[in-house]
């Protein structure tokens, strides 16, 4: 009987399953649910929104902060315009609580109130403005006399104070803008303001959403 030798088996001829093992990244390889996927897309939104909200919280803090400081530095220009103004100024010759006449100086030594002496203040239309009248300086000294006018201190403050205001020479300046409202108080009843010698003021200032108030006093000229 011949002697039958079985051939050699090849490892190549089996098949080999391969059995996953845990922790082989291989089994930990698969697809993403759709549950998953959702909670990712609402994750994301809610980090969008924390963002957004911060970001707008930033913005407005630094408007506000952008604002304070407009505030503090109109107040500060305001009050000191006007402290310069009242101190320098001789006599109030009129006041009311949008208006203060004043008489600056007296420059021709006529102990009369002139044209080109007097200052207007005027808040209106949510501005503290200054008005005077101011000659051009090439004018000859004739030419200043005949546009010259004197005026007593029982004129009328309203023809006073409407001549400055719609002089050709006029010099109009803002000292301020967002003036709400503004007061005047004297040392003495208003039937004698002439003969004040100090002068209060209060003005409430606004720039956006904030509020202040300048407050202050002067000691005219002629009591110093």
């Amino acid at each position: 009987m011949p002697d039958v030798t079985a051939p050699p088996i090849s490892r190549l001829a089996i098949p080999v399953t391969h059995r996953p093992i845990p922790g082989d990244r291989l089994c930990s390889a698969r697809g993403v649910t759709l549950v998953e996927l959702m909670l990712a897309v609402a994750v994301t939104g809610v980090v969008g929104l924390a963002s957004g909200a911060l970001l707008s919280a930033v913005h407005a803090g630094s408007n506000r902060q952008t604002d304070l400081r407009a505030l503090v530095v109109r107040h500060k220009t305001i009050s000191t315009r006007l402290g310069v103004a009242l101190r320098s100024s001789r006599m109030v010759l009129y006041k009311d609580d949008t208006r203060a006449l004043l008489w600056t100086t007296d420059r021709r030594v006529n102990t009369s109130p002139d044209l080109s002496e007097l200052r207007l203040i005027e808040s209106a239309n949510d501005e503290l403005v200054s008005y005077r009248v101011v000659f051009p300086p090439s004018w000859s000294q004739a030419q200043y006399l005949a546009a010259e006018t004197t005026y007593q201190f029982s004129s009328s403050p309203t023809t006073m104070m409407n001549t400055v205001k719609n002089h050709a020479e006029v010099e109009r300046v803002v000292w301020g803008r967002g003036i709400s409202s503004m007061s005047l108080t004297l040392d003495v009843p208003d039937a004698k303001v002439q003969e004040a010698r100090l002068i209060g003021y209060r003005l409430q200032l606004t720039n956006g959403n904030l509020t202040d108030e300048a407050i202050g006093a002067a000691a005219l000229r002629n009591s110093q």
